[in-house]
């Protein structure tokens, strides 16, 4: 899994999550440089480990997801 920085027109720069060839994820937004970019995919690491599996009405899916393993 890595994450690649990419350039956009007029000097925006975004992300993407990648596993071989398949994108998992994308910044939300661009960038205005390449650092805020960085930045930006330092924040999403340091988030997601902690993320927890919900539905939309708020109910947990952690279960679920622990027998999907």
């Amino acid at each position: 899994m890595k994450f690649v920085v990419v350039p956009e027109l007029r000097g925006r720069w975004s992300w993407e999550l990648r596993v071989g060839d398949e994108i998992l994820a994308t910044s939300a937004m661009s960038f205005g440089s390449r650092q805020l970019a960085l930045v930006s995919i330092q924040e999403f690491r340091s988030k997601a480990p902690r993320s927890a599996v919900f539905d939309l009405s708020g109910k947990s899916m952690e279960d679920e997801v622990a027998g999907l393993q």
